[in-house]
């Protein structure tokens, strides 16, 4: 019993656990579902602004979106799963950076350490998805770890696959 304690209080403060439903303390353990508005709250722009149709698109996008899809995004942008309770003390809070000079059906690229996702000024709405999902459901690993451009050329190793 005793590590079961030690463990509760890594997550939360013993001493609220009185003031708590049993669904309050499981949305503080494990996180609930996945709000836009509480995304939205701790998003800041970069070389675009809330009132661009790339943002509002981006955010008809994320509304749309399943909680598994949103889980999806949140690994790909933060390499988390979940939103926590508290916000207020984040280090970083999610960036979207919008790029203008990339070409307009380019992938996105995330940078999970800082919590960002860098997309192009995509012409249609349903480019922008399919880029995002596309990069979402098929992204295993987190940032540019393992780049195309890691990837060896069998004529450099002659033909052998390890590494």
């Amino acid at each position: 019993m005793k590590w079961l304690k030690e463990g509760i209080k890594e997550i939360i403060d013993i001493d609220i656990l009185t003031f708590l439903n049993w669904d309050e303390i499981e949305k503080r353990a494990c996180g609930g579902d996945i709000e836009t508005e509480a995304l939205k709250v701790i998003t800041e722009y970069r070389e675009c602004s809330e009132d661009q149709n790339l943002v509002k698109w981006f955010w008809k996008m994320f509304e749309a979106f399943t909680q598994e899809e949103r889980k999806m995004y949140l690994k790909f942008v933060w390499g988390r799963s979940k939103i926590p309770v508290d916000t207020s003390s984040l280090y970083y809070k999610h960036r979207i950076t919008c790029y203008t000079d990339w070409a307009k059906n380019s992938m996105p690229k995330s940078h999970t350490c800082f919590f960002m996702i860098d997309i192009p000024e995509y012409k249609e709405y349903d480019t922008m998805v399919a880029r995002i999902k596309y990069a979402i459901e098929t992204c295993g690993e987190i940032d540019d770890d393992y780049s195309v451009d890691s990837i060896r050329d069998e004529d450099e190793d002659g033909g052998n696959d390890s590494y």
